[in-house]
């Protein structure tokens, strides 16, 4: 237990005294503070063959229930088979900021035929099931972690020309928006036959790059 000297306890009580004769200008008051909020519309990413036309579905952003413009930024080329970002804000008086992210993602024709669906393991791990979803390079990748636990939400890649992937930033439930980095493939007479990339959730996952090869 903590003692005080007798000095220190008069000098205490003398400052509580005159502290509680102030009148505290804040008492009764209280203030919300109100953040945007941005919805997207459409989907949050699109997979288009170099030359289709990529038209922004739109986004509406409001504050307190009120209306509020947006800031749009990014371009899509789709002239060039790559991974393009279109990022939307909105902030309140404050300054803080929300933001979302759409990717828009072009791909060479070439990979339309091709289907590099399968099985792809981590070396003593499970096993990480690959499946093709529609017919321009969209891929889903069900245990995106490379991991032996199970996983619910999948992650997805694309195939943007016959020899390269990209994993798009994407929103996993449990994780939230993430990013994918040190992405990388190999091809063998074109077919995919390993996928590298790690994730950007270090306390779930770490930080080094994780590979899986088609078995």
């Amino acid at each position: 237990m903590k003692v005080f000297p007798f000095f220190g306890l008069s000098l205490l009580s003398l400052a509580l005294a005159l502290t509680g004769c102030k009148k505290d200008e804040t008492d009764n008051l209280s203030r919300i503070k109100s953040y945007p909020a941005i919805d997207l519309r459409g989907d949050e990413y699109y997979v288009l063959n170099v030359g289709e036309t990529f038209t922004e579905p739109g986004v509406t952003a409001t504050l307190a229930g009120e209306a509020v413009e947006p800031t749009i930024v990014g371009t899509v080329n789709t002239a060039t088979p790559g991974i393009y970002r279109i990022t939307y804000s909105a902030a309140n008086t404050e300054g803080d900021e929300v933001t979302a992210v759409r990717s828009v993602i072009i791909t060479n024709p070439a990979v339309n035929n091709l289907d590099q669906s399968g099985d792809f393991q981590r070396t003593g791990f499970a096993l990480s099931p690959v499946t093709k979803v529609g017919s321009k390079g969209l891929y889903r990748l069900d245990n995106f972690g490379f991991t032996n636990a199970p996983n619910l939400f999948p992650a997805y890649f694309v195939q943007t020309t016959p020899n390269s992937i990209v994993v798009p930033s994407q929103t996993i439930e449990g994780l939230g928006f993430t990013n994918f980095a040190s992405v990388s493939s190999a091809f063998t007479a074109g077919r995919l036959t390993r996928i590298t990339y790690s994730i950007n959730a270090p306390a779930v996952f770490g930080t080094p790059p994780r590979t899986a090869n088609r078995l």
